[in-house]
């Protein structure tokens, strides 16, 4: 009882304090967290009158602060964005690790305040939580927008377009170093609300979950269409020598002409560098599998769109050559045995073998 009178002399030196100090300063929490780490640590003090008020001052601050922290993020975000270089800085560039410096540093926060009150304390982990994962998402998203710019600057004849701009490399770094990020920052995050963030009219699930991976995919894929710009070359210029093409006779004689595998071959090259040089150790290997596979699933579809009729000799020649410039390229990555058990290039090599077998049956006939 004494001690409670004690502390009770302290309430109006406290509202005194609070009034004084800006509702968005970091230092007033210290005044919380001393007090109420000495409050806990005595039994006779806990949930006493002096706690209770404590509580019941600090709470709707506590709230205010991460409100004000996240417009701020959210406003910084965007604001440093426009000034981003895109360099490589530890996983991903100087703006989305900003970002994740201060998410960790709301979380420690968070865990700090030790919050005695057990169901308050969870709506603030679940607050920063939802925080972290709505700023993961804008940074996410409008980071594949600058990507999407970035991509329309560049000109289809251009020699760059063959070589991806190792900027874009550091984009993808961007979404693989949030995706990790999310696994610590969000990983109770709910997954059933329903608000969305947009930008630009496109619509993104809140759960980061979903989100994060969903927008990785999307510009994984555009990375990938980048990447095969002259491999869609070479498959669109054998369409050209299809029967029934009347120009196929004429496609036949400048065969010589039509096909650049060596700049093929030197893309591939040249990519694979930038890509070792550019992206986070972590993601080189994912990456590259990705391109990999995206490389098989063209020439794939491209057989697939061509079933019903025997491959002329310079379809078949020009795709085996692809396939092997492909293995060759990739074998730093893969070994040979490890390609060889990808479903995707099992699939490509044995048609290859099939019109093989057909074309030799021909010969002897």
């Amino acid at each position: 009882a004494h001690e409670e009178a004690f502390w009770s002399f302290y309430e109006v030196d406290l509202e005194a304090t609070v009034k004084i100090v800006p509702m968005d300063s970091w230092d007033i929490f210290q005044v919380f967290e001393q007090l109420n780490n000495y409050l806990m640590h005595h039994h006779s003090l806990q949930k006493s009158k002096f706690h209770q008020q404590l509580m019941s001052t600090f709470m709707p601050l506590v709230v205010h602060y991460l409100d004000v922290m996240g417009a701020r993020l959210e406003k910084d975000l965007s604001t440093s964005l426009t000034t981003e270089t895109w360099r490589p800085e530890q996983q991903s560039c100087r703006s989305a690790e900003e970002v994740f410096v201060k998410l960790r540093a709301l979380h420690r926060f968070v865990q700090r305040l030790a919050w005695p009150e057990p169901m308050f304390a969870e709506h603030l982990v679940k607050r920063v939580q939802r925080l972290s994962s709505d700023t993961l998402i804008l940074l996410a998203v409008k980071t594949f927008r600058c990507f999407k710019e970035k991509i329309a600057e560049q000109k289809p004849e251009a020699e760059a377009l063959y070589t991806v701009p190792r900027h874009l490399w550091v984009m993808l770094n961007v979404l693989h170093a949030s995706i990790e990020q999310a696994s610590t920052l969000c990983k109770e995050e709910c997954q059933t609300r329903s608000s969305t963030v947009a930008i630009n009219n496109e619509g993104y699930g809140s759960d980061v979950h979903v989100s994060l991976p969903k927008v990785c995919e999307l510009m994984q894929n555009a990375m990938t269409d980048l990447l095969n710009t002259i491999l869609a070359d070479i498959l669109l210029k054998l369409t050209r020598h299809d029967p029934g093409n009347f120009m196929s006779n004429l496609w036949n004689k400048l065969r010589s002409k039509s096909f650049d595998l060596d700049s093929l071959s030197l893309s591939v090259e040249h990519n694979l560098v930038a890509l070792e040089e550019c992206m986070s150790p972590a993601y080189i290997n994912d990456m590259t599998m990705v391109w990999y596979k995206s490389i098989l699933s063209a020439v794939q579809q491209w057989l697939q769109e061509h079933t019903e009729q025997t491959l002329k000799a310079v379809q078949f020649e020009t795709l085996s050559q692809v396939i092997e410039l492909i293995r060759h390229r990739f074998t730093l990555h893969f070994s040979h045995e490890q390609q060889g058990r990808i479903p995707l290039l099992s699939s490509v090599e044995d048609r290859l073998r099939l019109e093989q077998s057909a074309a030799e049956l021909a010969m002897d006939s």
